[in-house]
């Protein structure tokens, strides 16, 4: 069990073509303690959230509209002024700054799941969160007592480093 990722409760099974594990979405729960997600995992039930949204962009803004009508009115703004550059600049500077820092999930996937929204197809596959720097070290190729490097290696000189990142 993995307690730095999120969960999805899976609901109902849906009759999709091609798809024949999709289910709807019955809730969304964040990271739980360790207890709390060996639950999960024995209850077959849950499925861990890799963050994988699909859908049409016009989808998408129709649930801003309606779950975060402010967000939506200065996305709106910003697209309106998009293909004139000079208006960009100004509508970016003027609303960018003043948009609400909200995660998708918590904005739009949750409410839409609660009212039966949202679908998962469960899959099997290599994923991580590289939320933090370990997650990001397991994901890089290194030597032994050496650091791992993103990039070209013959451009790091490292001396006594192992463990690290660069």
């Amino acid at each position: 069990p993995a307690t730095g990722f999120g969960y999805v409760k899976l609901g109902d099974k849906l009759d999709v073509p091609n798809a024949p594990s999709a289910r709807l979405v019955s809730a969304f729960k964040e990271k739980p303690d360790a207890y709390t997600a060996a639950k999960y995992l024995s209850s077959g039930n849950y499925r861990w959230n890799a963050g994988m949204f699909v859908t049409k962009a016009s989808t998408l803004m129709d649930l801003v509209k309606e779950y975060e009508p402010e967000l939506h009115k200065d996305l709106t703004r910003i697209a309106e002024a998009w293909e004139d550059k000079t208006q960009r600049e100004t509508i970016l500077n003027e609303v960018w700054p003043t948009l609400e820092k909200v995660a998708i999930d918590n904005a739009i996937a949750e409410p839409a799941a609660a009212e039966g929204r949202v679908a998962v197809i469960p899959a099997t596959f290599g994923w991580d969160d590289v939320g933090d720097f370990s997650s990001l070290a397991e994901m890089l190729p290194a030597e032994a007592n050496s650091p791992r490097i993103l990039g070209d290696r013959n451009l790091v000189v490292a001396q006594q480093a192992p463990g690290g990142i660069v």
